[in-house]
């Protein structure tokens, strides 16, 4: 007996049939693809969204060249960041790269792009690694050369998104659409502290629009100008002129206002986000002009501006800056873009000041004497002993009939004296700036090279 029921009806009760066994887990097959990572040295270190997009796009164009998988980090908020600044405005450019939560140390480490910002170094001779995750080390890879194969693709992928788009229409009113539109992009360095890419000279900004305008006169359409920027009341003052329905700014001075300056309308994108810059470019554009002529954004404004549209660019040449020395220009401007050069007519011109005086504002009045103390400009400039003028001026001296410590003693005594002429000159400047007297117009000239 057990429990009250004898063993032999235990035994020939009737059981329930057999469970099945242990049920089969389907895993997914390990995967084998060869995967991309470069370091994402903009996106880890807060960049601007053209330098991310820069980046992002090389490591779509690169991976797609070694047929490998291109994958992001999770780790340090990389991923997100991404997501942040670039995915939620553009989800299917995002969707094209896949989030890793692989370990550095699991992929072989290759230099690529590692001294320069913008030079192009031919990714295929990577393509006899074998190791399955590849980790590019290399920083910026500004160059269009990278993925410009795929243009067509990363241009679908970067359509800016409807809202963007709406807001460019409110912006181009019906009045402005049949148009033929120049966009302009400006770059203010009291906005923008980056010190890697000067900014726009409102010198330069004002002769190549109106030269813009005067050589597509001929359009038989109404010419209408598009400025954008980080800096709308920098704007705002450089063409006050241009803006007829505003009155507000014309108490900016009319410095820099060239007197045969043609008859064209100025529309701002006051208020407007990167984004939809991105949009007003994209749709309407038929010249895009790049003032600041290592501008990253600038630059992607360009290159996504719309479908047989011209671009023009600033010669780099004379704005150098730290991109501008780690640039080789094929890699950086495709060949179908077009130079601007600014040509002297024989007087000092803001070309040759403009070096001399990082501030765009006191290259501009240095250039342009016109009253007894304006005069004293061309020579105001500060004094270090370690630059250019000053090693000339030791040079010339040194071996005078005064020996060299008599050409040394020369030397800083002319800095002594020019550093002085600085902040006297500098105070007669400011006032100069905000007083009603107009000044000589800019004599040099813009002529349109090839790159």
């Amino acid at each position: 007996m057990l429990n009250g029921f004898r063993i032999q009806d235990l035994k020939n009760a009737p059981f329930p049939p057999e469970l099945p066994g242990p049920f089969r887990m389907e895993f997914p097959p390990p995967d084998t693809r060869k995967t991309l990572q470069i370091q994402l040295f903009t996106v880890k270190n807060g960049r601007g969204l053209g330098q991310i997009l820069f980046e992002l796009s090389s490591l779509f164009g690169i991976a797609q060249q070694l047929g490998r998988a291109p994958k992001i980090q999770r780790v340090g908020g990389v991923w997100d960041t991404v997501v942040r600044e670039v995915s939620q405005y553009f989800p299917v450019f995002g969707a094209k790269f896949e989030i890793s939560d692989l370990e550095e140390s699991a992929a072989v480490s290759v230099n690529l792009n590692i001294r320069f910002c913008c030079k192009f170094e031919d990714p295929r001779n990577l393509n006899s690694i074998d190791q399955q995750h590849l980790m590019l080390n290399g920083v910026y890879f500004q160059s269009f050369k990278y993925f410009n194969d795929y243009q067509s693709e990363i241009r679908l992928s970067l359509t800016p998104p409807p809202e963007s788009a709406i807001r460019a229409e409110l912006l181009i009113s019906e009045e402005f659409k049949s148009d033929f539109l120049i966009c302009v992009h400006t770059k203010n360095s009291k906005i923008d502290a980056s010190i890697l890419s000067k900014p726009s000279d409102p010198v330069f900004t004002r002769a190549a629009t109106d030269y813009l305008v005067r050589k597509y006169n001929d359009t038989g359409k109404r010419i209408t100008v598009a400025v954008m920027g980080n800096d709308p009341l920098w704007v705002q003052d450089l063409f006050n002129d241009k803006i007829g329905k505003s009155n507000y700014f014309n108490r900016f001075n009319e410095s820099i206002i060239p007197e045969d300056s043609p008859d064209y309308t100025v529309l701002l994108t006051l208020g407007l986000s990167e984004i939809d810059d991105m949009a007003v470019s994209r749709n309407f554009c038929d010249i895009f002009l790049l003032t600041a002529p290592t501008s990253s954004f600038g630059w992607w404004l360009a290159y996504l501006a719309k479908e047989n549209s011209e671009v023009y660019y600033r010669d780099p040449k004379e704005a150098p800056d730290q991109f501008f020395a780690e640039m080789r220009l094929p890699d950086f401007y495709p060949i179908s873009w077009n130079k601007l050069k600014k040509l002297s007519t024989g007087r000092k011109t803001a070309k040759l000041n403009s070096q001399r005086h990082p501030d765009p504002w006191r290259s501009l009045f240095s250039t342009q004497p016109t009253s007894r103390s304006s005069k004293v400009r061309w020579r105001v400039h500060r004094c270090n002993p370690d630059d250019y003028s000053a090693r000339r001026i030791f040079s010339s001296q040194r071996n005078s009939r005064y020996g060299k410590d008599r050409g040394r003693n020369v030397l800083y005594d002319s800095c002594r004296r020019r550093s002085l002429l600085y902040f006297v000159a500098i105070a007669a400047i400011q006032e100069y700036k905000h007083s009603n007297t107009s000044v000589r117009q800019f004599e040099g000239t813009i002529n349109e090279t090839a790159v």
